[in-house]
């Protein structure tokens, strides 16, 4: 059993890269891992990625626990989203995971999740972003461990939550950090804002020029921007 938990925190990374399908990977029945002693174990647990750009539709399945025969639920729809991993039980978890990793640094996942959930839940929605942003600020008004993470964020990140939102134009071929920050600005604070720009007023913004329109514009026709025009 030792030596399994031992495998799990430190295995090389080259050895973690796989060709197989994030099912493959991640969506196998307990008996297919080395185990060793099966009395310590409970079935598989899924851990998501603590992350402020995981999907809700993932982030709420976390610690989740499946005792079944089968393959456990796929509910990463990308590698990175999260990964079942058989279930100590409590007496014997050496208490390894009181804390997890996060992109604010180690956080107690319980709290934490919580955060992400109302965080997702809002800018998930079919609103204009400056709309997502006053909902955003209300909950920290409302939820005293909202804002507790809120905060956190901010001292990280100054720019945020604006920065959350502006990143998401880099999606666009062409647009880096600096150029999204500067279309934000501008008030084209979405995908399909900027796609729907005019190359008259998209040329007015620092770091676009017709090239850069020209890239923007393919960018269009890819499934997956379409499939990722609300975060």
């Amino acid at each position: 059993m030792f030596q399994f938990i031992k495998n799990i925190f430190q295995k090389p990374i080259q050895e973690v890269k796989s060709v197989k399908t994030v099912g493959e990977i991640q969506n196998k029945p307990l008996e297919e891992w080395d185990c060793g002693d099966s009395e310590v174990f409970d079935g598989m647990r899924f851990s998501v990625t603590l992350q402020l750009r995981t999907p809700l539709d993932v982030l709420i399945h976390h610690n989740e626990i499946y005792r079944g025969e089968d393959a456990p639920p796929q509910y990463a729809k990308e590698e990175w989203h999260g990964i079942w991993l058989p279930y100590i039980k409590p007496e014997y978890s050496l208490n390894i995971d009181s804390e997890h990793s996060s992109d604010i640094g180690y956080v107690d996942d319980k709290e934490y999740i919580k955060f992400l959930i109302v965080f997702r839940k809002i800018v998930e929605q079919s609103i204009d972003t400056d709309k997502k942003i006053s909902l955003l600020e209300k909950a920290v008004k409302e939820d005293e461990l909202f804002a507790k993470y809120w905060e956190k964020h901010k001292f990280i990140d100054a720019d945020f939550p604006y920065s959350f939102f502006y990143k998401q134009l880099t999606k666009l071929d062409g647009v880096g950090i600096k150029t999204a920050k500067n279309l934000y600005e501008h008030g084209l604070k979405s995908i399909k804002e900027v796609q729907n720009a005019s190359e008259e007023e998209l040329l007015k913004i620092q770091g676009v020029g017709k090239n850069t329109i020209e890239k923007i514009r393919k960018s269009s026709q890819k499934t997956h921007l379409r499939m990722n025009l609300h975060f």
